[in-house]
Order: C-alpha cells, then sequence, then structure tokens
C-alpha cells in the first residue's frame, strides 16, 4: 500500500490537509484561521458555547520534537479551556508516546484516540482518493507514485533521485498555472511554456512531467536535439516528452541544425494526433519571437495553440509571498536569517521588488550563496541580489572558490549550455593546464567538480548513453559567465586548448551580441588564425560534416581562395564520402572556380545524387542544377529518376503537415522538369494526404490559446502575508 510523505507540506499546506481529513472523519465543518501565531488553536468547531472542539495541527518528523514544542502549548490550553481537544501530527507515534501526550494535557485530550499520529493519517487518506488528488503534493510523493516514476527505465537513468523529486514537490507553490496547462494538454497533448528567465517554466514543466510519469506515462528527455524524441516516439505506449529550452540560448545568430524547425513542428503534429502521448516544451519567450522571424516554420499554429505565457506579472502578491515562504520553510538557512528578515518585515520588499523571480528567491535561500554573509547584512544582500542579479555569482566567482574551478566553468561554458560529458570537459582542463605550464595538480579536476556541484554545476548519467554529463544548474549562472568574461584576456587560453570547435565558435561573436561573448577589435585577427591554424585538430572537425560545417560557419569572416583557408576547404571536398548537408552545398555553389579545378567534382556530385531522396536533399539538388547543369545532365542518364522520385514523395507524405501542401507540389514538379517526367499522379497523392491531415486539425481552434492573465498585484495583503511569515519565528 502507498505511503505518504507529510514533510513535503509545509506548516500551512499541512494544517488544511487536516482539516479536509478530520472534516470527512468527523461530518462536521471545522473553522480554520488566518496563519500566524494562533494562541493554540489552528481549527475549531463550536456549534454552542457548551461544546468547543480544538484542533491543533503540528507538522514534525519525529516524537521528540514534537514533545518539546508541545509542552509549551499546555497553558494555552488550559486557559481556553475546550470541552474536546485534539492533536494531529505528521510524527509516528507509539501507544506510549500516545499516553504521554495525553497525560501532558491533563484531561483535555480524552482519550489516545484523539491524537492522530502519521500512521492514522496515513489510513484515513488511503481511504479518500479525493483528498489525496486535492493534496496534490501527497499524491506526487506518496510511495506509489514515486516507484512508478524511479522504476521506468528511461526516467531511472535521467538527472533526478528521489531526494531531489520530493525537495521539488515540497518547493512548489499550486497555481493557476498548473490546472490550466493540465487542461490544456488533456486536450492538444502538447504545450510551450514560454516567458521571461528565472519566470518558474522549468519548475512548472517538472510539476507537468511528474504528474504524467505519475500516471504511468514513461519519460523521456530531449536534451539536444528533436531527433532524439523521435527516434525514442511509440505511438502505442504511454510516453512523456521534455524538451527544455528547446530552441537553445545561441540559435538566434546559427542555423538550426538538421532542419530541426521542421522536424520539430513535424514531431508536435505527430503528438497532436497521438492518443498517448504528451510533449513539454519550455523556451524564452525573446528566443521564441525571434525565432519565428527567422524560421518561417516556427510561426506556425501549433506552436501558438500551445503556447502558455508566465510571466511575473501573472503571480500575486500572495503567490510571490508563498514562493518566499516555502524556500525559507525548506531551507537550511540559520534560524537567525530567517528570524531578522521576517522580523524586519523585509519579506515585503523582495516579494514587491520589481526584479522579483523565483530563481533569484532561490538563489538567496540557499544556504551555499549566504554562507559568507552574516545574519545581519542578510537582508542588505537579498535585495541588493535583486538589484543587481548578478552579483553573488561574482561574489562566489571571485571569492570562495579555487583558481581551477573557475577555469572549469569558463571551458563549460565555451562548450556550450547543452550536456557535456565529463570526460570531454576533463579532456579540455588538462589541455588548458599543459597550455598554462600545468599550473594545477592532476587531482586539480576532481577536486573542482567536487567544489563546484551543487552550487554551480550538476552531474548526472545521459539518459542514453548512461555516461556521466555536466550540466550548469540553471541558465542565470551561463548569463554571468558570459557577462563577466566578456573582453577577458583569459580567452586567448581558451581558443588555443579547446578540442571542440563548434560549441566554442557558438559562444563567442564579433559583434555585441545578447549571450554571446564579444570578441576585442585587438584580437578577431587571433581568433580567426588560430581557428584556422587548429580546424584540423579539433575533434568535432574530424569527420567531413564536422568540418565542413565549421567552413561554413567561418565562411561569413574568412576568404577561402587563399592560404591555408585555402587548403583547409580542399581537404574536405576531397574527402567526399559524406550524407551532404545544406552547408556542404552552399560551398560547393560559392567556390565552384576552386573546386572544379583541385576535386573529383563529377564523382562527388554522384555521390550526392546516390544520396538523394529524401525532399531536403532533393531541395540541395535542386540548387546545384543551376550551376553544375552540365556536370549533372551526364549523371542523370546513368541513374533511376522514377525511383528517386517516389522516394521524394514517400518523404514528403510521411512528414507532412496542413501547410506543405505547396510547398512540397512546388519541388515535385522542379524535379519533374530538371528530369523531364510527369509528376501528376504526384502531386495528386500529396494534396489528397494534405486534406486529411487538415480534416485531423480542425477540430484545434484559435481559442486554445493559452496566455495567463494578470492580476492585480498593487495591493498587498497584509494580514495573509503577515502571517504567513510571522509562522516561520
Amino acid at each position: 500500500m502507498s505511503e505518504y510523505d507529510f514533510l513535503v507540506l509545509s506548516s500551512d499546506e499541512f494544517e488544511l490537509f487536516c482539516k479536509d481529513i478530520l472534516e470527512i472523519e468527523l461530518g462536521i465543518r471545522l473553522e480554520n484561521f488566518k496563519t500566524g501565531k494562533d494562541g493554540g488553536i489552528d481549527l475549531r468547531y463550536a456549534p454552542s458555547d457548551d461544546d468547543v472542539l480544538i484542533v491543533q495541527c503540528k507538522r514534525y518528523k519525529d516524537y521528540s520534537s514534537l514533545f518539546s514544542t508541545l509542552k509549551k502549548e499546555v497553558a494555552k490550553v488550559k486557559k481556553l479551556k475546550p470541552d474536546r481537544y485534539i492533536l494531529m501530527t505528521s510524527a509516528p507515534l507509539n501507544p506510549n508516546e500516545k499516553i504521554s501526550i495525553k497525560n501532558l494535557f491533563e484531561g483535555f485530550i480524552k482519550s489516545t484516540g484523539y491524537i492522530y499520529g502519521k500512521d492514522e493519517l496515513q489510513t484515513i487518506l488511503k481511504n479518500h482518493h479525493s483528498i489525496e488528488r486535492k493534496h496534490y503534493k501527497l499524491w506526487l510523493s506518496s510511495t506509489n507514485v514515486l516507484s512508478t516514476i524511479l522504476h521506468s527505465d528511461v526516467f531511472n537513468r535521467s538527472k533526478f533521485t528521489e531526494e531531489q523529486i520530493k525537495e521539488k514537490i515540497s518547493l512548489y507553490v499550486p497555481n493557476e498555472s498548473f490546472d490550466l496547462a493540465l487542461k490544456h494538454l488533456e486536450k492538444n497533448r502538447v504545450i510551450v511554456l514560454s516567458g521571461g528567465p528565472g519566470v518558474g517554466k522549468t519548475t512548472l514543466a517538472d510539476m507537468l512531467y511528474l504528474e504524467y510519469s505519475g500516471q504511468g506515462y514513461e519519460f523521456i528527455e530531449v536534451s539536444d536535439d528533436i531527433n532524439e524524441g523521435e527516434q525514442l516516439f511509440k505511438p502505442e505506449m504511454k510516453q512523456v516528452f521534455y524538451y527544455d529550452d528547446f530552441l537553445g540560448r545561441n540559435f538566434l545568430n546559427d542555423k538550426l541544425t538538421k532542419n530541426e524547425d521542421r522536424r520539430i513542428v513535424n514531431f508536435i503534429t505527430k503528438v497532436m494526433k497521438s492518443d498517448n502521448t504528451i510533449f513539454i516544451m519550455t523556451t524564452r519567450e525573446y528566443i521564441l519571437n525571434q525565432a519565428r522571424i527567422n524560421y518561417e516554420l516556427l510561426d506556425d499554429k501549433r506552436i501558438d495553440i500551445n503556447k502558455v505565457i508566465l510571466n511575473i506579472e501573472n503571480y500575486t502578491i500572495n503567490v510571490k509571498a508563498k514562493i518566499l515562504y516555502n524556500h525559507l520553510f525548506f531551507s537550511d538557512l540559520p534560524e537567525e536569517f530567517i528570524q531578522i528578515l521576517v522580523k524586519e518585515r523585509a519579506y515585503k520588499k523582495i516579494i514587491t521588488h520589481p526584479n522579483y523571480s523565483p530563481r533569484l528567491i532561490s538563489r538567496m535561500t540557499n544556504e551555499l550563496t549566504c554562507s559568507n554573509i552574516s545574519n545581519k547584512k542578510y537582508i542588505n544582500s537579498f535585495i541588493n541580489e535583486l538589484d543587481y542579479p548578478y552579483s553573488t555569482w561574482r561574489h562566489i566567482f571571485e571569492s570562495q572558490i579555487n583558481d581551477y574551478s573557475r577555469w572549469i566553468l569558463k571551458l563549460l561554458m565555451i562548450m556550450g549550455d547543452n550536456e557535456v560529458l565529463l570526460t570531454n570537459l576533463e579532456n579540455n582542463f588538462n589541455a588548458l593546464n599543459l597550455y598554462l605550464g600545468r599550473r594545477f595538480e592532476s587531482i586539480a579536476f576532481k577536486q573542482g567538480i567536487k567544489e563546484l556541484e551543487k552550487s554551480f554545476v550538476q552531474v548526472h548519467k545521459s539518459l542514453f548513453s548512461g555516461k556521466e554529463i555536466i550540466v550548469f544548474l540553471n541558465p542565470s549562472i551561463v548569463d554571468f559567465l558570459v557577462q563577466y568574461n566578456t573582453n577577458n584576456i583569459d580567452i586567448t587560453a581558451l581558443w588555443n586548448t579547446t578540442k571542440y570547435f563548434h560549441p566554442m565558435f557558438d559562444v563567442f561573436s564579433f559583434s555585441n551580441v545578447q549571450g554571446k561573448l564579444l570578441i576585442p577589435e585587438d584580437l578577431k585577427r587571433e581568433y580567426i588564425d588560430i581557428i584556422i591554424k587548429r580546424l584540423d585538430e579539433f575533434e568535432d572537425c574530424q569527420n567531413v560534416d564536422g568540418k565542413i560545417q565549421a567552413i561554413s560557419k567561418l565562411d561569413k569572416f574568412v576568404d577561402f581562395r587563399t592560404g591555408i583557408a585555402k587548403e583547409v576547404l580542399i581537404k574536405a571536398y576531397d574527402n567526399y564520402s559524406i550524407d551532404y548537408s545544406e552547408e556542404f552545398v552552399d560551398l560547393l555553389i560559392k567556390y565552384k572556380d576552386i573546386l572544379t579545378l583541385e576535386v573529383d567534382i563529377v564523382g562527388t556530385l554522384t555521390m550526392l545524387i546516390d544520396n538523394t531522396g529524401s525532399y531536403d536533399r532533393v531541395i540541395n539538388l535542386i540548387k546545384l542544377y543551376h550551376f553544375y547543369q552540365d556536370e549533372l545532365k551526364e549523371i542523370f542518364n546513368k541513374i533511376d529518376k522514377q525511383k528517386m522520385l517516389g522516394n521524394l514523395v514517400s518523404d514528403i507524405i510521411f512528414n507532412l503537415d496542413d501547410q506543405g501542401s505547396y510547398y512540397s507540389t512546388e519541388v515535385v514538379g522542379e524535379l519533374g522538369r530538371i528530369f523531364d517526367i510527369s509528376v501528376v499522379k504526384e502531386v495528386g497523392e500529396i494534396h489528397e494526404k494534405c486534406d486529411e491531415i487538415s480534416q485531423a486539425l480542425e477540430n484545434v481552434s484559435d481559442d486554445d490559446y493559452i496566455c495567463l492573465r494578470r492580476y492585480n498585484n498593487l495591493d498587498i495583503d497584509d494580514g495573509y502575508v503577515d502571517d504567513l511569515f510571522e509562522s516561520l519565528i
């Protein structure tokens, strides 16, 4: 049978739970009072002056701590003189402990049956599923649900332990965004959680996928590319896919890889038509808005109707207060920190601050963050962090970690903000250490990871490979590091030692771009020279595909018609056994004058055609035809044109959406003109399939678009807020 962890509830949540339990058990309606100092009364039933029942609710882990608190309650009870007195507690109690509590209250507790310990609450709750679901945290943290979540093979290899899940549950403040999102998912199967940084998108996403995981859905986290989801998609199984920050930090200035925009929209379409699949995505709203401009496919009805915009303005003052309260209640902060914040009523400044965000609240209630702050300076430090959000990271980065740990963070920063293999990071660190003249001992990397873990980074096993991977704890750390290291002279050491081109290149920029490291004007030439000289060394440029992508990125800044750059280009195309990409084709067109002289161009084009059949590859073939017409006509005489056309149509139909008919048939028509064959039959098949998809999506209307409404946030409910925080001391 399921067991429940009442300690995931804060004191006020436990009190409301006790009210619901006792009302069902006794068949009465109990009064409850505002949070705060209660004078010995949490709940009350008083049908007349001669019949007064008082209930006290005590959330404690064990009998010892409970009993010492109850001694202070006796005087209050004697003063109140209730006819009946009931004690409800989360602590487990044996018969002798119940007798000791009964005797302590000298006749006010009529029998030990008026004392509800953990075991009684467990038994009652098992018989009342409506209360279980009403108190969502209890259901989600129950042994049955946690077992379902953690025993999933896929989830068990993901980043969360039982303790981490319970911590997330404890801190979460249920609000209407969860209910709206859940209703939306039940209808449309897909949700895009959008908003500014630190607003709570990931927290809400966590609660949503835990909800579905608890219902027996297989949990699958997409970490880098929607292809991961496509490979594991099984329409006959109950699955919940989670793609956090699905557009990524650096996409705006670089192309999405492998037609990611198209494949995301196609995956959304598949999920919306599935009865067993849930797809949860998060993104920052400014990135999504710019993505719509750069990528037409992302300006799509399927994304619009599934979007939920989270904004701090959507949180009422009471919700903001409860988020701060929960973080303080469940924190390991010294008691004097909490006392001074409450006594000075500094919580009002915090919850009304224009820069308030759940992420900053989490940071400033973390024991490690505050380890070098005195209790007298805690309030000023908290407000200063809200005024200047990166000040805490700066203090820790400069004063509280070792030099080798700082280098580890810089290396991780230039390896991208997705998951990084721990062994790859260690290789980078060893190369850097060698470049620095072996400044650090051989154990420095392990010591640094240990120092950084749970404050800056998190290490866990990969969902797919089972290998250890490392990620930043949250995006604000990356934002801080980028801001801190811009114009820093240390960056040349990173360029000279990193073993990976693509993530490093994505982090640096020649112009002032949000989220990227600006290369100083006097170092731009050195940056380019280092990269070109080292291009053959980078581990992600060892195959032709990686090298071609690198050349394509550098092409904006480098003339590949001269010097070492020309040698790099020719070497890449000499080894042309590649499943060709858009970058490969574009460079083949741009540098036709060089490549036709230096490489076997007919052999290269023949290889490209042999691998042609999908929509994207045919697009590239059509582009090439306008520049290599003579060479391609010679090759076309030797291939099965009808087979290639059939492969193209099959690929289009498999990935078709309701808005792709026009563009798809144009491509088929163009290929028919190049091959000089009829495509009437194939175009008809595409139109027929497109009509079927349109009909399937007709039941999804624009009315389904969710945008949480702004509530009146200006008036503080002083009574609720003050009482809530006063209950902490």
